[in-house]
């Protein structure tokens, strides 16, 4: 019997990945392990969205790579940056469009990738915190590992006894072409899941008791455009299975394009009590840093659709995503930024410096902001959703809040 060795860096739709080959080797007659050092294949999902993930994904090579099983790199490194991973890696890869693929490294397999079905389950990767603790203090790591065990038995508590959130997953990739961004090299144009799949997955959710529910994908509002359907469509669905007050949607990655042409729908949702939480990423509180972004939101409709979800239910929970340091990005339209948070009255949000990633437009813009300035702006940042008490989240303190 094999023995597979899994671990990811990545964003909680590359944990589902990792669970969905989880059980692709587990049927396939394999053994999933937690130490690398016993396995005859390791496999490292991805991640390299920032520059500080990119890094960190080339220290997880290096240290996967002493280990005698084979090592194969999969998600959105291979794709997004593939003369940084040749430069340390040599071996197999596989970028997150083409997860697949899996299936040429190991043909004899009984059961192909494609006959797996979605997870709904983040997959429990124990190696990867460990990494981000003792990575804290490498001069330390007997303290650090007894306060990892403390953390991951204080974890198991909490979910037992508060609950967990469970993932439906309705689509991968995305249409959309923000001049930042090169992921979409990795995961491609939207495919979404039909319709009558994720009804089925939703009804079986609830009957095995899961209430709370992340719908989650790489860009949520862009659902059913490839099958003639739409999120609205999707919301509609879903609803219809059950009325219980219980259930709870936590909608990830909603452009704000879709939150404003969906906003009658939501509205209703909202109402019902369905919707607890949304995730809609503005990237910037300036309409002509919005402009060369290519995310051409309107923030006057923004801001007015915000306060009628905001009427209906004060507790709604709003999160955002903010790039600091875009090209040519003024002092002005930084201020700018944070006024907006403020004034939408965002619960939390993900702060993210710029960076140029590889075979982005914006990599090529003129006024490119000095690193400096972009750190300066970070902490700047930090201290005013502090004194807003706003929960700060970044990159590199995965996780962390500011208050």
């Amino acid at each position: 019997m094999k023995k597979v060795f899994i671990t990811s860096n990545g964003c909680p739709r590359r944990y589902l990945d990792a669970s969905k080959l989880q059980n692709y080797f587990k049927i396939n007659k394999c053994k999933i392990i937690k130490n690398p050092k016993f396995a005859d294949y390791l496999l490292f999902i991805s991640c390299s969205f920032t520059k500080y993930k990119e890094l960190e994904c080339i220290e997880l090579i290096k240290k996967l790579s002493i280990f005698k099983g084979e090592l194969i790199v999969m998600g959105c490194l291979p794709e997004i940056s593939p003369e940084i991973l040749k430069n340390v890696f040599q071996g197999k890869a596989i970028s997150t469009k083409k997860i697949e693929k899996i299936d040429k490294i190991f043909p004899v397999f009984k059961y192909s990738m494609n006959k797996i079905k979605d997870t709904n389950v983040l997959f429990n990767d124990k190696y990867y915190k460990k990494f981000k603790i003792l990575n804290i203090n490498n001069n330390n790591h007997f303290f650090l590992n007894k306060l990892y065990e403390f953390f991951s038995n204080k974890l198991k508590h909490d979910k037992i006894k508060f609950g967990y959130k469970i993932n439906l997953k309705v689509s991968k990739g995305c249409n959309q072409n923000c001049s930042y961004c090169s992921i979409k090299n990795a995961i491609g144009k939207t495919v979404s899941k039909p319709i009558t799949k994720c009804v089925n997955e939703y009804k079986e959710l609830i009957k095995n008791k899961h209430f709370k529910i992340n719908l989650i994908a790489d860009n949520i509002g862009s659902y059913g455009l490839d099958l003639k359907s739409s999120f609205k469509e999707l919301l509609s669905k879903l609803a219809k299975c059950n009325d219980s007050a219980k259930i709870k949607w936590y909608i990830k990655d909603l452009h704000p394009i879709w939150l404003i042409k969906y906003e009658t729908e939501l509205k209703k949702h909202i109402r019902s009590g369905k919707i607890s939480s949304i995730l809609c990423p503005i990237q910037s509180g300036s309409q002509r840093i919005l402009k060369l972004m290519n995310r051409d939101m309107d923030k006057k409709d923004f801001y007015e659709s915000i306060q009628k979800f905001k009427k209906i239910n004060p507790t709604l929970k709003l999160i955002t995503q903010i790039i600091i340091g875009f090209p040519s990005e003024t002092n002005i339209e930084f201020n700018k930024t944070l006024k907006f948070i403020n004034k939408i009255g965002f619960d939390a949000v993900w702060v993210f410096p710029y960076h140029n990633a590889k075979n982005a437009p914006s990599a090529k813009m003129n006024y490119q902001i000095n690193k400096m300035v972009i750190n300066k702006r970070m902490k700047v940042t930090e201290d005013y959703l502090l004194s807003k008490k706003i929960v700060r989240y970044s990159d590199e303190n995965f996780g962390k809040k500011s208050i």
